[in-house]
């Protein structure tokens, strides 16, 4: 069985507490991975404003367009 993200709400400083089709909960602190594979045009999404812009879809978490 594989398991998605049904939502996601921010908390705080680049976390997330996501939840999952498990019934399980976190919150992750993207931080650390946005500073090591971020670049170029995607770094706007490091702004505390567009890190609050963020989207579930199909199970995934993403930043940018819908």
């Amino acid at each position: 069985m594989k398991i998605k993200i049904l939502k996601a709400h921010y908390a705080g400083a680049y976390k997330l507490l996501l939840f999952f089709s498990n019934g399980k909960q976190k919150v992750v602190d993207f931080m650390p991975l946005f500073s090591k594979y971020v670049h170029g045009y995607y770094t706007k999404f490091i702004t505390p404003a567009s890190f609050k812009k963020f989207y579930v879809n199909e199970g995934n978490v993403y930043w940018g367009k819908k």
